[in-house]
Protein backbone atom coordinates (compact mmCIF):
# COMPACT_ATOMS: atom_id res chain seq x y z
CA UNK A 1 0.00 0.00 0.00
CA UNK A 2 2.67 2.16 0.83
CA UNK A 3 4.74 1.64 -2.07
CA UNK A 4 1.78 2.45 -4.56
CA UNK A 5 1.22 5.66 -2.89
CA UNK A 6 4.59 6.88 -3.20
CA UNK A 7 4.82 5.61 -6.48
CA UNK A 8 1.66 7.69 -7.31
CA UNK A 9 3.21 11.14 -5.64
CA UNK A 10 6.61 10.73 -7.67
CA UNK A 11 4.33 10.01 -10.89
CA UNK A 12 1.91 13.00 -10.48
CA UNK A 13 4.75 15.65 -10.85
CA UNK A 14 6.04 14.17 -14.06
CA UNK A 15 2.39 13.67 -15.49
CA UNK A 16 1.45 17.13 -14.83
CA UNK A 17 4.79 18.38 -16.97
CA UNK A 18 4.13 16.25 -19.83
CA UNK A 19 0.71 17.66 -20.06
CA UNK A 20 1.67 21.20 -19.30
CA UNK A 21 4.38 21.65 -21.16
CA UNK A 22 5.32 22.99 -24.94
CA UNK A 23 5.63 20.50 -27.63
CA UNK A 24 9.08 19.98 -28.43
CA UNK A 25 10.55 21.30 -31.63
CA UNK A 26 11.18 19.69 -34.42
CA UNK A 27 14.88 21.57 -35.16
CA UNK A 28 16.73 23.11 -33.28
CA UNK A 29 17.28 26.07 -35.27
CA UNK A 30 15.25 27.73 -38.56
CA UNK A 31 15.94 29.72 -41.68
CA UNK A 32 15.48 33.21 -39.39
CA UNK A 33 17.45 31.82 -37.13
CA UNK A 34 20.64 31.34 -39.52
CA UNK A 35 19.88 34.02 -41.11
CA UNK A 36 19.80 36.27 -38.50
CA UNK A 37 23.04 34.41 -37.35
CA UNK A 38 25.22 34.90 -40.38
CA UNK A 39 23.97 38.65 -40.86
CA UNK A 40 25.48 39.14 -37.27
CA UNK A 41 28.67 38.20 -38.25
CA UNK A 42 28.67 41.03 -41.67
CA UNK A 43 29.54 44.22 -41.71
CA UNK A 44 31.60 46.86 -39.30
CA UNK A 45 31.26 45.55 -36.10
CA UNK A 46 30.85 41.59 -36.50
CA UNK A 47 29.77 39.33 -33.88
CA UNK A 48 32.28 36.61 -34.36
CA UNK A 49 30.24 34.60 -31.89
CA UNK A 50 27.41 34.42 -34.13
CA UNK A 51 29.42 34.31 -37.71
CA UNK A 52 31.20 30.90 -36.03
CA UNK A 53 27.79 29.75 -34.99
CA UNK A 54 26.59 30.54 -38.95
CA UNK A 55 29.65 28.58 -40.24
CA UNK A 56 29.90 25.70 -38.03
CA UNK A 57 26.18 24.71 -38.58
CA UNK A 58 26.59 25.29 -42.44
CA UNK A 59 29.34 23.04 -42.33
CA UNK A 60 27.80 20.44 -39.83
CA UNK A 61 25.14 20.38 -42.73
CA UNK A 62 27.53 20.22 -45.33
CA UNK A 63 29.51 17.56 -43.37
CA UNK A 64 26.52 15.14 -43.03
CA UNK A 65 25.36 15.33 -46.50
CA UNK A 66 29.13 14.21 -47.59
CA UNK A 67 28.78 11.63 -45.45
CA UNK A 68 25.22 10.20 -46.60
CA UNK A 69 26.46 10.85 -49.88
CA UNK A 70 29.23 8.10 -49.88
CA UNK A 71 26.96 5.71 -47.95
CA UNK A 72 24.32 5.76 -50.83
CA UNK A 73 26.33 6.05 -53.93
CA UNK A 74 30.18 6.74 -52.75
CA UNK A 75 29.71 10.66 -54.08
CA UNK A 76 29.78 13.59 -52.82
CA UNK A 77 27.96 16.64 -54.63
CA UNK A 78 29.53 18.91 -53.05
CA UNK A 79 32.98 19.82 -53.96
CA UNK A 80 35.72 18.83 -52.15
CA UNK A 81 37.06 22.43 -52.89
CA UNK A 82 34.59 24.51 -51.79
CA UNK A 83 35.51 26.73 -49.36
CA UNK A 84 33.63 27.86 -45.80
CA UNK A 85 32.94 31.11 -46.81
CA UNK A 86 31.27 29.92 -50.15
CA UNK A 87 29.11 27.06 -48.62
CA UNK A 88 28.14 30.32 -46.20
CA UNK A 89 27.71 32.58 -49.35
CA UNK A 90 25.27 29.62 -51.16
CA UNK A 91 22.95 29.48 -47.95
CA UNK A 92 22.65 32.72 -47.00
CA UNK A 93 21.94 33.76 -50.94
CA UNK A 94 19.33 30.92 -50.79
CA UNK A 95 17.45 32.00 -47.72
CA UNK A 96 17.18 36.19 -48.74
CA UNK A 97 15.80 34.72 -51.98
CA UNK A 98 13.26 32.47 -50.22
CA UNK A 99 11.35 34.08 -47.15
CA UNK A 100 8.55 32.83 -47.66
CA UNK A 101 10.23 29.34 -46.41
CA UNK A 102 12.72 30.82 -43.98
CA UNK A 103 10.60 29.56 -40.73
CA UNK A 104 11.37 25.95 -42.18
CA UNK A 105 13.95 23.86 -40.13
CA UNK A 106 17.26 25.41 -41.19
CA UNK A 107 19.14 21.71 -41.76
CA UNK A 108 16.50 21.11 -44.81
CA UNK A 109 16.45 24.80 -46.09
CA UNK A 110 20.68 24.40 -46.17
CA UNK A 111 20.32 21.34 -47.75
CA UNK A 112 18.44 22.88 -50.53
CA UNK A 113 20.27 25.60 -50.64
CA UNK A 114 23.41 22.94 -51.56
CA UNK A 115 21.50 20.62 -53.70
CA UNK A 116 20.22 23.85 -56.19
CA UNK A 117 24.24 25.24 -56.38
CA UNK A 118 25.62 21.77 -56.87
CA UNK A 119 22.69 19.50 -58.15
CA UNK A 120 22.72 17.04 -55.00
CA UNK A 121 20.61 13.61 -55.15
CA UNK A 122 18.29 13.48 -53.11
CA UNK A 123 19.54 11.48 -49.84
CA UNK A 124 17.73 9.67 -46.91
CA UNK A 125 14.69 8.74 -49.01
CA UNK A 126 12.89 5.65 -48.77
CA UNK A 127 13.33 2.47 -50.73
CA UNK A 128 16.18 3.96 -52.56
CA UNK A 129 13.82 6.04 -54.79
CA UNK A 130 15.05 9.80 -55.87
Amino acid sequence: MRRGLLKIIFAVPFAVVGITSQPAMAAFKTGNDLLRECEAGEGPNPNMFQLGACAGYILGVADTIAFWSQVKDGKNCIPASSQAGQLKDIVVKHLKANPEVRHFDAQTLTYLAFRNAFNCPLIGVANGQR
